[in-house]
């Protein structure tokens, strides 16, 4: 059996047609085999999860396996790796490659989907006196590509500086000392409500302002 790398979005029904063939690819008769896929962790070499496929056409070998958001309701969106498992009507496992280098792994990309998902605003009340409080986790994914973050400063009078600064540590806090400027952003007089976005993966964003009058009433993140 060989099988190429595959994809599954979230919020729909992803189906995935297998074809049982031999070592000289004729189709292999699957009617009294049943055929599972397996999502393993390729880290901890561990199964996130088994589903059992139909069959589809028993003697064409072909199988079809869905996978639906419940399935994937765990899987973070990264790469994974996927098995096949054969068995005969005798309760025998039969090897099962995945490509034609005879490895019985593939690969499965799990992505954020078809259907645009709902991200909630996290409200930062600002202290009168101090910024300390300022300040969210912020999901850091080596796997993916720079996320969007945004932000929506509430203002009062304003006038200075607002710092959106970001950090890697692994165990983040607000007094540490490993934050760099993302941006810098400079209002006068502003009472109105102004937003900003960047791009990026951090393990925590916050916030600093330099300001000479007005204060921040409160900020919105997304990220």
């Amino acid at each position: 059996m060989y099988n190429r790398d595959i994809k599954a979005y979230r919020g729909v029904a992803n189906k995935f047609l297998i074809e049982v063939k031999n070592q000289d690819q004729k189709p292999i008769n699957i009617s009294s085999r049943t055929i599972k896929l397996n999502i393993l962790n390729p880290q901890t070499n561990t199964v996130y999860s088994t589903t059992t496929a139909s069959i589809h056409n028993a003697a064409k070998g072909q199988a079809l396996v869905t996978l639906d958001d419940n399935d994937l309701l765990d899987l973070p969106a990264t790469y994974y790796n996927y098995t096949v498992a054969v068995t005969d009507g005798e309760g025998t496992d039969e090897i099962a490659y995945a490509d034609d280098n005879y490895g019985v792994r593939g690969t499965l990309q799990v992505l954020d989907g078809h259907y645009p998902t709902f991200t909630a605003s996290t409200e930062l009340t600002i202290n009168s006196s101090t910024m300390s409080t300022t300040y969210v986790i912020s999901d850091k994914s080596t796997n993916q590509g720079s996320k969007l973050h945004t932000a929506a400063f509430y203002l009062n009078g304003f006038t200075g500086d607002i710092l959106v600064e970001g950090t890697l540590d692994d165990t983040p806090n607000y007094s540490s000392a490993n934050y760099f400027t993302i941006q810098t952003k400079s209002y006068t007089a502003s009472s109105n409500v102004e937003y900003t976005t960047w791009t990026g993966n951090y393990r925590a964003v916050r916030f600093s302002e330099v300001s000479s009058s007005g204060s921040i009433t409160k900020i919105l993140y997304r990220g």
